[in-house]
């Protein structure tokens, strides 16, 4: 009995004490997980991510006349710009806002842009093209510096730039709309799988994956891929200021190395990044400009994982142009 009387004079005591843990762990519990999601995420569900002015400046040279600010495109473009739960870097609705803040800030007298990248989405890539010449109308020189590789939409998107710079063993080029439509009519036979498709029209289902073209359909997506070609070639003429014949003669899609950008006028010279950023100081304001770049107020992990592996930032990779994926789309991307 005696035994027993302890045994119940403790439960309250063992509740008391799980009552008091939960009290005092849980609220920080709470707070470690909100911060966890905002810091991975980037974001609360109360917060504009994309809003202009809400990217920190980080000074690379301090100077007293004004700013220069060096924005990064690296990495596959592509329109969707939510990356995974820990992806590192930035979508292009964040490059965009980058651009935006420039453009908006009186203090910024010059913008240079460092695109390493293959290309990717048209839409993004013409989004990313109109923005640069918003901040060209407002009377800021836009200079792009080319990293490794700046081809198709990598160029698209440095075609409108004051100046374009490059290592003369930059791979450019590419200039061209490519279309992938998968066809696995082959291999669905092979499993035995049928699909019934019940449609109100007779392209309604075109490029279904489970049955060859027709030659209708190849006539509508080459038309596709033809108006986007011509915009391209447009907008090469303008920002290189060339005849449409001689774009057209060089966008045949083959690659070009920097030596041979220049030899055809697609490139200004060649020059580093920082070179490129001492030119833009002299056609802001002088050489006594700053130079920032922006960044996240709070960098998602990803970032913080991907500094330990890779310098990189990314523009938000289009999980549509990876190979093997069945969606259709057109693409300035280099293959």
């Amino acid at each position: 009995m005696s035994q027993e009387g302890n045994s119940k004079r403790a439960h309250p005591l063992s509740y008391m004490l799980f009552t008091l843990s939960l009290v005092v762990l849980t609220p920080p519990l709470l707070i470690g997980v909100s911060l966890f999601i905002f810091i991975v995420t980037g974001k609360d569900d109360g917060m504009k991510p994309n809003a202009v002015d809400t990217w920190h400046e980080k000074v690379i040279q301090e100077g007293d006349d004004g700013k220069v600010a060096v924005i990064y495109a690296e990495g596959v473009i592509g329109e969707d710009s939510q990356g995974g739960f820990f992806q590192p870097g930035l979508g292009t609705d964040d490059l965009l806002s980058q651009l935006d803040q420039a453009k908006d800030d009186p203090s910024v007298h010059a913008v240079v842009v460092r695109v390493n990248s293959p290309g990717g989405s048209v839409v993004a890539s013409n989004e990313l093209y109109q923005k640069i010449l918003e901040i060209k109308y407002e009377g800021k020189p836009v200079l792009v510096s080319m990293g490794e590789t700046a081809a198709s939409g990598g160029y698209y998107i440095s075609a409108p730039a004051d100046r374009i710079y490059a290592n003369p063993y930059t791979i450019t080029g590419s200039l061209g709309v490519i279309m992938s439509v998968p066809d696995y009519s082959e291999l669905a036979e092979k499993i035995g799988y049928r699909e019934t498709v019940i449609k109100s029209g007779e392209l309604k289902d075109i490029g279904n994956a489970l049955r060859d073209l027709t030659e209708e359909e190849v006539s509508v997506f080459q038309t596709m891929v033809t108006e986007s070609y011509d915009g391209f070639v447009d907008v090469i003429a303008k920002g290189r200021n060339m005849k449409e014949e001689e774009v057209r003669e060089l966008a045949d899609g083959r690659i070009y190395t920097g030596i041979q950008a220049k030899e055809n006028g697609l490139i200004d010279g060649f020059k580093t990044l920082d070179e490129t950023i001492e030119e833009a100081k002299q056609l802001g304001e002088g050489e006594n400009e700053s130079v920032v770049e922006y960044q996240p107020s709070v960098p998602k992990l990803g970032d913080l994982l991907a500094n330990w592996t890779s310098p990189a930032i990314h523009i938000g990779i289009d999980s549509a142009l990876k190979p093997g994926d069945a969606q259709i789309k057109l693409a300035y991307i280099l293959k």
